[in-house]
């Protein structure tokens, strides 16, 4: 068949030509700039019409960015309130062709390769949690589809790289933490993925020198300035507009510097658990981020010298929080046990032995907060190290009389007296293979509910939502 062009369709069919006039009005996509007509004939101007798909992009807002997120300019808003943007394109568009689209609709200063995109979720009503590689889908139609599901939205960022480079290095998110073990800030730190951790060590260094990074959840909170009496209150000054390529070091300078005087570590954290002290030689190209959090702290001065001089071991230490309604943890489980144990008594006869007062096993243990390593000498004292860990957290002493000690290794504990020593709770039982399930807890009550989730990884559960079945 051959093709027909507009002008010749409308000299041969007057209805026809006011069909097309019509289309063509209904549509920004069909004329050029110079204003001829940008399909010249009947069957590309369908091809078109059939092709044709509104896409709505959306920032991917802070509540939402994954773990290795860095600095994202704020997109100039399309509507009073919606940062929606609201482009024409076609289902057969290229990778490029998209991001071109955005970057034009976003300001003239901003690159196409700088921006990531994110498919949509339809069947949670959220992003997904793993962006889309560069270039990694050809075709728009393919972005839109999850699971024969087609919508119409995409999420996008504006990074402060180019997307290609960014893949080509490795981001992590780093959490430093004080000498009481508070989170006091955050870092991204981006390497070569060859690299090792004692380089990224150095990197994170370097940003706590100069204070690049973001407050962290036990950062100190700002002291509230007094309020100034509306009469003399001085006019508010316009908000600057915002830098439209910002880069990561600026828009993270936002703490007080830190003064590094000893080593650091890394450590693998998870559900408040200490899982891993990382090698200064390892690799970082393998290190999974997107449920383990990453810790980062000073090696304490005390360390050393109990581990060299005293021949001292080093022990993993969590809180764990006391259960209200059945007094504690240990309690309750004791309680059960004696329990069990008078039961078996009774059926065995008087030669079975009770329990002993104290121990437990099988009880569900909830730890909460921020773990930290603590090194112990072999002949030290229970009341000596409680002495040390009230002096590292920094609890006053009403507090401290309410908080005991509980030795646990796999899911079994034992509360503990001050004339213990706690040395030989743990000797030979750290090599374990399960060496995060044996520790020293302390078990108190949790002041800050909530607070301790954020040491799953950041991208986890971020993006998931409940489902509601009608």
């Amino acid at each position: 068949v051959p093709e027909v062009s507009t002008e010749e369709t409308a000299a041969s069919a007057g209805g026809a030509e006011v069909v097309m006039r019509d289309a063509a009005a209904l549509s920004d996509g069909a004329a050029a700039a110079d204003g001829h007509p940008r399909y010249d004939t009947v069957v590309k101007f369908l091809e078109y019409v059939r092709n044709r798909q509104i896409v709505r992009f959306l920032p991917l807002d802070s509540a939402t960015q994954r773990s290795n997120d860095i600095s994202i300019q704020s997109p100039a808003k399309d509507g009073e309130n919606d940062d929606s943007l609201y482009i024409e394109l076609s289902r057969n568009s290229r990778y490029d062709d998209v991001t071109t689209a955005l970057a034009h609709r976003l300001g003239e200063n901003v690159n196409p390769q700088h921006i990531r995109l994110t498919q949509y979720n339809a069947y949670s009503s959220t992003p997904k949690p793993a962006p889309m590689k560069y270039q990694g889908i050809d075709k728009l139609m393919d972005m839109l589809t999850h699971y024969h599901q087609i919508s119409d939205r995409l999420y996008y960022e504006v990074l402060d790289i180019p997307l290609p480079l960014m893949e080509s290095l490795k981001t992590l998110k780093v959490s430093y933490h004080d000498d009481k073990t508070a989170e006091t800030s955050t870092h991204t730190v981006r390497l070569k993925k060859d690299k090792c951790i004692g380089d990224v060590l150095g990197a994170l260094a370097d940003q706590l020198s100069k204070g690049v990074g973001s407050p962290g959840a036990g950062a100190p909170k700002p002291k509230a300035e007094p309020a100034t009496p509306a009469a003399e209150a001085p006019a508010p000054a316009p908000a600057p507009a915002p830098a439209p390529a910002a880069t990561a070091a600026a828009t993270a300078t936002a703490i007080a510097p830190v003064s590094v005087t000893r080593p650091l570590r890394m450590l693998e954290v998870f559900y408040s658990k200490l899982y891993k002290v990382f090698k200064s030689t390892e690799k970082i190209g393998e290190i999974n981020d997107q449920y383990w959090s990453l810790r980062a702290e000073q090696i304490p001065e005390e360390e050393e010298h109990i581990l060299q001089n005293m021949g001292g071991m080093m022990i993993n230490v969590y809180h764990l929080q006391t259960n209200s309604d059945k007094g504690s943890n240990a309690a309750g489980a004791a309680r059960a046990t004696k329990d069990e144990a008078a039961d078996d008594a009774a059926s065995a006869g008087a030669g079975a032995a009770p329990a002993t007062e104290g121990q437990f096993r099988g009880q569900p243990f909830n730890n909460f907060g921020d773990p930290f390593l603590l090194a112990i000498a072999p002949h030290e004292k229970v009341a000596s190290v409680k002495s040390r860990i009230q002096q590292k957290l920094k609890v006053d002493d009403a507090e401290f009389a309410k908080w005991r000690l509980v030795a646990v290794s796999m899911s079994k504990g034992e509360y503990l007296r001050d004339e213990d020593v706690l040395y030989t709770r743990f000797e030979g039982k750290r090599d374990h293979p399960q060496q995060w399930e044996v520790y020293l807890a302390l078990e108190h009550e949790d002041k800050t509910p909530g607070r301790h989730r954020h040491h799953t990884g950041a991208r986890a559960f971020s993006h998931e939502k409940p489902i509601k079945i009608h």
